[in-house]
Formats: C-alpha cells, structure tokens, sequence
C-alpha cells in the first residue's frame, strides 16, 4: 500500500511559526521537561483534558496517567530513552481531569536545546 500526500501551493510560502499554528490547530501539543513536567501546552491539548494552564502546567506527566500511582519500570525507561534522544509513538491511554478515559495516537520526540 502506499500514500500520497500534497499540501496546497500556498503551504510552501508559509513561515515557520505559521505552519506550527496550523499544525497545532489539529494536534494536540505539550512540552515536558525530562523529570516529566509540564512546561507547555497547545489550547487544545488543554481542553481535551480538561485543565486550565494554570492548573496543568508545573504537573508531573503522570497526571495524565489513568493510574497516577503506577509507576512501572517501563514508564520510568520511557522517560531515561527520551534523555537519551529516543522518540517513542504508539496508541497510550490516559485519563482527563474528569477521570475520563483517553486513546491517543501519539508521538513523544526529545527536542533538545543547545545546553
């Protein structure tokens, strides 16, 4: 099987920022720091789990989890791979200030500034 993507002409003539817009009008974006706390989020990734920044942000990733008490080897490596510049994707579940459940497909990718 395969796939053929096109964008509209104009895409190309779009800044950097612009396109980030437009990317996080449909996605929903967050931005961890590597002990797991929330520096960041897109709008929509706020009102899908239903916090306000002001609520969400300085949190530990692990209130996302359905199970905030469970930390298992696997999440504890999830967080030593991205250290060490290791992208992970896949279907997880989480849950929203509510305690309602979430699927997501996501992409977790380590950005690294110059320190």
């Amino acid at each position: 099987m395969s796939l053929a993507l096109s964008t509209p002409p104009e895409i190309d003539t779009l800044d950097p920022a612009s396109c980030f817009e437009v990317i996080s009008r449909h996605n929903l974006i967050a931005r961890f720091d590597l002990d797991g706390i929330l520096l960041s989020a897109n709008p929509l990734f706020l009102s899908v789990f239903g916090y306000e920044a002001c609520d969400a942000l300085g949190q530990h990733h692990s209130m996302f989890l359905v199970d905030p008490n469970r930390h298992d080897p696997s999440y504890d490596r999830m967080w030593s791979d991205f250290a060490d510049g290791v992208a992970r994707k896949g279907e997880v579940l989480r849950r929203s200030r509510a305690g309602d459940v979430i699927w997501l497909q996501a992409v977790y990718c380590p950005v690294f500034d110059d320190e």
